[in-house]
């Protein structure tokens, strides 16, 4: 059972879901594939990647960092005019983003952002891509599959104290058990037992 405070799936659906409702974006797309075509700029692909440090020694538990990555596309006649588009573009999803409640809370915090850009002139057609890449925390939790249980435990305790032992002129172990205690685990999982051992009484 793998314990995720996120999906990545989840975390770029929900942020396609509130950049397609910005008038501003013509497209918005859940992926880095799509080929994009003049008529429909300015466009938003949406994609992610993750990578994981393990934090415990005794189960598989990790904290995740996913590159949540938005890149935008846009075109202007003139150099400056897309310049100055690209970057108001890049301040509207920042905008729309880190100012959603709800939204960070898909994660366990923002650990960084950071924003690139790229131009491109293919004759009169001059575009430039605006690739900002939130870094998100979340933690990974994948709790081991025992398919077997514990069905009774038996302690046996030779007593050293004289006030608890017969064997008061030799104090010490000496091979006699003076308690004996024995636990069962009634149920087994599989039929809805919660693991608590009980005292077996004998008959």
């Amino acid at each position: 059972m793998a314990t995720q405070p996120v999906c990545i799936t989840k975390l770029r659906q929900e942020t396609v879901e509130r950049l397609a409702e910005l008038p501003v974006f013509r497209h918005v797309f859940d992926s880095r594939l799509p080929q994009l075509k003049r008529g429909m700029l300015p466009a938003v692909r949406v994609y992610t990647s993750s990578t994981a440090d393990s934090v415990s020694i005794n189960i598989p538990e990790f904290r995740t960092h996913v590159s949540l990555v938005t890149q935008v596309v846009c075109e202007g006649d003139t150099d400056s005019e897309t310049a100055e588009r690209i970057d108001r573009l890049c301040d509207i999803i920042k905008g729309r983003l880190l100012s959603d409640g709800d939204w960070l809370q898909l994660s366990e915090r923002v650990v960084s952002m950071a924003t690139d850009f790229d131009r491109d002139v293919t004759g009169e057609w001059r575009t430039t891509t605006g690739t900002i890449t939130f870094v998100l925390q979340c933690t990974e939790v994948w709790e081991p599959n025992v398919p077997d249980w514990l069905e009774s435990l038996k302690i046996e305790v030779d007593v050293i104290d004289p006030a608890a032992d017969p064997n008061i002129r030799f104090p010490g172990p000496d091979g006699r058990i003076e308690v004996d205690a024995r636990f069962i685990n009634p149920n087994p999982p599989s039929q809805g037992g919660d693991g608590n051992l009980e005292v077996d009484k004998g008959d």
